[in-house]
């Protein structure tokens, strides 16, 4: 069986994403309520009052960044140099991109595996990204597991470690072990260990919110002559639609549950389980997979 959907998280830009799998209840249930969520998002977003917040906010986040990115314009010339100077303009760049925020950080990500797009030194600068983003406290990954499942920690975990095993710029991954509660609601086994995936908080907004104003950005630094080797606008409209995908954990399920079924015969391949109904689009539970490193 194929299973196809079309959303359109950002105005024009529609993703379309298909797998061939049986779809499970579990499955089914959480596309339903994310289209009904879609739905009330969008009806939200034309209201007048909702405009006039989201042009402020806006407004708000093109001063923060015009703050931190006009010492990348002003220094840019720099980029042209070999050597310290140039050294140092690339790390004022990525260390500008973490201070932008999950947005910045994946396209600084992104653009470190586009050896054929970006010089190589650059491309090695932007590397550190993958290692070094910003973690949350322990006290938001706990707000936001009860949020999403009306359980605490303590009642879904006998053990919950603290600081994540990673952390990215969409989220971080804590390791736990299940308790009686949480292994009858996944079904399997109590003490298991798994992995727990938490959204970072607010990053939906920001994303959304950086995405139209990075296009903008993009055009402009794109003029500028030290900079019109990065191409940067053509490298934005690449990488976008996936991100947007992969701030929705309950998609991200979707995905590992279509793996291991299209790979289901050959053993030596697989992959984590996300462990329904502990899967929404902020939380992600999966059971580890062969080789995982949690």
């Amino acid at each position: 069986m194929m299973s196809c959907r079309t959303r359109s998280p950002a105005g024009d830009a529609r993703v379309a994403w298909c797998f061939r799998s049986p779809i499970t209840p579990h499955e089914a249930a959480y596309l339903a309520e994310a289209e009904r969520a879609d739905e009330e998002a969008a009806r939200l977003q034309r209201h007048p009052w909702q405009r006039l917040v989201r042009r402020v906010r806006m407004a708000l986040r093109l001063v923060w960044l015009l703050i931190i990115f006009t010492p990348v314009a002003v220094t840019a010339p720099l980029s042209w140099t070999r050597g310290a100077p140039r050294q140092y303009w690339l790390r004022l760049f990525r260390r500008t991109l973490e201070r932008g925020g999950p947005a910045f950080i994946k396209w600084g990500q992104w653009a470190a595996t586009r050896r054929d797009l970006f010089p190589p030194d650059l491309a090695a600068q932007l590397e550190l990204l993958h290692s070094q983003a910003p973690a949350h406290s322990a006290r938001v990954t706990e707000r936001a597991i009860e949020a999403a499942f009306g359980f605490g920690v303590a009642d879904l975990f006998y053990s919950f470690e603290d600081a994540p095993v990673a952390s990215g710029s969409i989220g971080q991954i804590h390791r736990a072990q299940l308790s009686e509660t949480g292994a009858r609601l996944t079904g399997i086994d109590e003490g298991t260990t798994v992995a727990v995936k938490v959204r970072h908080p607010g990053v939906s907004e920001v994303i959304e919110r950086d995405f139209a104003l990075m296009s903008v950005a993009a055009r402009l630094l794109g003029a500028l002559p030290p900079l019109r080797h990065l191409r940067l606008e053509e490298s934005l409209k690449q990488f976008a639609a996936p991100l947007r995908e992969q701030v929705d954990l309950g998609r991200e399920a979707l995905h590992l549950h279509a793996f291991n079924y299209n790979f289901r015969r050959m053993r030596e391949v697989s992959f984590p389980v996300p462990l329904y109904p502990l899967v929404t689009p902020a939380v992600l539970y999966v059971e580890r997979g062969a080789g995982a490193p949690f």
